[in-house]
């Protein structure tokens, strides 16, 4: 089950002190430290908010009122939960790397952009169908794992498929969320 917290408005709250509290209350150390960010803490408050009005009709905020939250703020702002791994993508460009890539591994999460059925996902799964991601999760959370996530027959960006990178094979760990174009992933997915 997903990792939940419980907040009791106090006087004065608004989103953006919801928002807060969730940043704060990271296990996190890199989400934590972007409290700071009123942007970030911002669109939390706004997604917050809209949960809220969108779930029930005329919600606003009561002194008193306990709230379940989503414990994690890249719920809110998925990339946020991407960027937990390893810093921004920007700073992770610009850091010098003190490994190699037979060492260096990476998480990489991808959209199908086309609703795959479920019976085309287990096909991939009974051919092992080379080249295709590591595995698939479908909007109901299903997992569909074709290749052990080491796997250099498991590959799906552009550098895994062109000669000049082979060594990227086995060391990214691509996973596919099963989901069209214009569409968001499922809070299953996730």
């Amino acid at each position: 089950m997903e990792a939940t917290l419980n907040y009791t408005v106090k006087k004065g709250d608004s989103f953006l002190a919801i928002a807060r509290y969730i940043f704060s209350q990271s296990p996190r150390t890199y989400i934590k430290t972007l409290i700071t960010r009123y942007d970030l803490m911002s669109k939390v408050a706004n997604k917050i908010e809209s949960d809220f009005k969108h779930q029930y009709q005329n919600f606003k905020l009561e002194v008193g009122k306990s709230l379940k939250l989503h414990a994690d703020p890249g719920y809110y702002i998925p990339s946020l939960s991407i960027q937990a791994n390893h810093g921004t993508l920007k700073h992770q460009a610009n850091k010098k790397s003190t490994t190699t890539a037979q060492n260096d591994n990476y998480f990489v999460i991808h959209s199908t952009e086309g609703n795959l059925k479920d019976n085309a996902l287990q096909k991939f799964v009974d051919d092992k169908k080379q080249g295709a991601g590591h595995a698939y999760i479908n909007k109901e959370g299903a997992v569909y794992k074709i290749w052990p996530y080491n796997s250099p027959k498991g590959w799906a960006t552009r550098s895994e498929r062109t000669e000049n990178k082979p060594e990227l094979r086995g060391k990214l760990v691509n996973i596919e969320l099963v989901y069209g174009s214009g569409e968001a992933p499922t809070e299953k997915q996730y």
